[in-house]
This record gives structure tokens, sequence and C-alpha cells, in this order.
């Protein structure tokens, strides 16, 4: 059985499974008696304990001691407003920092399957690889597209701390950034800038801003402006940094679907499955899917998926699913001249029909709920 455990300085341990029917990433509200109400995501739940990251409101985190008591209620994703009038009361059992700041809530009683079940998709899409020079923010704009050509508002986050470019290569000068929202002046939804009708970037810190590592306060004003955000979006897609850095992995661990952007170069390759081991010590990992970009060849893009599959599951117990690839292509390097995304500056490019093709497929597989995210295995 897969389980994920919390271990506290004495060595306690939560030993927590995916609740049958219980979707990790939904929102709830948690209530602390003498400090009013937050707003969480939850990382897993067995029983009667409750994993949730640290509750944020107003740009407050509730950095909780053990010991307080709380009450929780879910959300309905959908619509962000809370199932029905079923509190359920707790304590904090521990809290830890790392791998992202969390909480460990020991209930009165479990919450029922009914109230657990939800059809929620996947809604929060992280890109990113183990480099740069991938195509990552490349692919990253033109997944927007694509998916706003089916219909569906989509929420862009350029999630690069220090060398964001997401709102050059789009074209935009917005006025603020991330580096608003961690220093408390703007929430997340207020950075918003309009690409089209259907899709919304919040830019990231350019070149020249700060390489931060986020507080446990960011994080927390980060993951709860994602929350208010999926009301509004019906994707969200998120353009990490590369390679490994904490505020990539915090990035990737608020993801409900990871889109690994890589080569069918050796280094590449090995910087890929390097990133893709650094999340296997954390106690859960979101679904995994590759995509081999700028190749020039369909049997080398399929040969180093299914190569880099097979040692994911034998090596890592992790189950990547190939999605794809995009030949090389011209076009793709006149496109970001251009400041367009490759499906708008050149719609009928080889590389733009490749990019069709994967959306698609990614599209499968955000349609499906995810009845049990992926957790490390003891």
């Amino acid at each position: 059985m897969s389980k994920f455990t919390c271990e506290d300085a004495d060595n306690w341990q939560v030993f927590a499974v995916a609740h049958p029917g219980w979707l990790a990433n939904k929102m709830i509200t948690v209530e602390v008696p003498q400090r009013g109400t937050f707003r969480s995501r939850i990382l897993g739940l067995q029983k009667e304990t409750l994993i949730i990251t640290v509750p944020v409101t107003e740009g407050r985190s509730a950095w909780l001691p053990a010991g307080t008591a709380v009450r929780v209620m879910l959300e309905d994703d959908a619509s962000g407003k809370r199932e029905g009038s079923a509190w359920f009361a707790g304590q904090i059992r521990e809290r830890r920092l790392k791998p992202i700041p969390r909480l460990v809530v020991a209930l009165q009683q479990d919450i029922p399957l009914t109230h657990a079940l939800t059809e929620r998709p996947y809604k929060i899409i992280a890109v990113t690889s183990g480099k740069g020079g991938t195509g990552k923010t490349f692919f990253a704009c033109n997944l927007a597209l694509a998916l706003h050509q089916q219909n569906l508002k989509v929420g862009l986050l350029d999630g690069d701390l220090g060398t964001a470019n997401l709102a050059l290569v789009l074209g935009l000068r917005p006025s603020f950034d991330l580096g608003s929202v961690l220093d408390g002046g703007k929430e997340l939804s207020d950075i918003g800038v309009q690409y089209n009708r259907g899709i919304v970037l919040f830019p990231g810190i350019a070149a020249g801003g700060r390489n931060v590592n986020l507080s446990p306060w960011q994080y927390g004003r980060l993951v709860t402006g994602l929350g208010e955000l999926e009301q509004r979006f019906d994707k969200i897609i998120i353009d990490t940094g590369a390679g490994l850095t904490p505020a990539t992995t915090n990035f990737l661990l608020a993801a409900d679907f990871i889109v690994l952007v890589t080569n069918d170069t050796p280094p590449a390759i090995l910087d890929a499955y390097g990133l893709l081991k650094s999340l296997t010590v954390q106690f859960w990992i979101p679904e995994v899917g590759l995509v081999i970009n700028r190749t020039k060849s369909e049997a080398a893009a399929r040969d180093t998926a299914q190569r880099f599959i097979q040692a994911s599951r034998r090596f890592l117990n992790v189950k990547v699913s190939y999605l794809g690839h995009i030949y090389e292509d011209e076009a793709e390097e006149k496109s970001l001249q251009a400041g367009k995304p490759l499906l708008a500056a050149s719609p009928r490019a080889r590389a733009a029909g490749d990019l069709q093709k994967i959306t698609e497929r990614l599209c499968d597989r955000l349609h499906k709920a995810a009845a049990v995210h992926r957790i490390r295995r003891r």
C-alpha cells in the first residue's frame, strides 16, 4: 500500500494513505478560535489524520502551534463555496517546514466519503524542465493558446523568480509581477495581464529581479492565490524556473499535473531524470507527463521517452506518461522573435501540429478526475 510519513522531532510518525475517493489538492476552510477563518490546501488524509498546507488569509500565515484547536470544512472546487454545513473538529498535531510548509491535524472523527468524493479534474498544470534551454517556456505559452482554442479560460503563471520571460515572449509589458505579491503589496489575482480574451498572464520576476527562496508566508500567499484563481479559470499553467531549486519544487508540489519538457540529448535527459528523482524523496508527487522537444526524428524521440519511462518506473517507482514530441522547426525561433506563440504566428508549421497533438493527449489526462495522487512508497 502506498503511504507517506510526517515525522516530528520525537520520531512520532503519521502514516497516511490516500483516502478512498479523496482528492489531494482540494481546498479547505480552517477555523481557529479567536483568530478567524483561513483557507488551505489538502495534501493527504487517512481516517482521522489530515495533512494541509499552512493556512493563509489576507496575506497572513497561520503558522499554528501543536495543540491548537481547529475546525475544518471542505470547499466546492468549482465555486469555492463550502459544502453544506459539516464542520470537523480537530487539533494541530505537528507542523513541518520542508518540503513545503504543512500542518498535521488530528481530527476527532473521520471525514465521510460523501464529503470527500468530488469530480475535480486536473486543473493546475506545472510545466518544468531539468535544465534551461529545452523549450519549456515555448511549450507553456503555446499550451495556453491551444487550451484557449478549445474555449477554455486559461491562467498562465510565470513561476520563475529571477529570470522570468513569459511577458517578453508574449509581447506584454506588465506593471506588476510576483515580486509585488511576495512583498505583500498585491494579491496574485491583482497582477494579471490580459493577453487575449481567454488567457491572462501572471508575470514572474524578470531578469534583474530577485532570485528568492520562498518563506512559509510567501508560499502560503501563492497557494492561497492559486486557490482563488481556480475559481476564475478552467486551467492554470505554471511555467516554473528550470532546474532544482526550492521555488521550482514548491510550484511542482502545488500542481495537479507536471509536464516535463526535455530534449533527446544525454545532458537534457540526465537533468530531467535528476529533477524527477528530487521529487520522489518528497511524500507525494503529482502525475507526470513527458514531452520531447526539438527532435529531428520521431523514432529517436520515442526511444528516448521509452528509456526514460522505464528508468523512472524501475528506479524511482514513478509512472511517467509520454505526451509526445515536437519536431525541430525554424518557425519556433521566428515566433519567439516575433513575440507570439507559434500557434498564433505559424499555425500551419510542423511543430504547431505536434503541439496540438500533445494538447489533445494531455487533455485526455486532465479530464479524468484524480482519485488518488501518487505518493511515496515506503
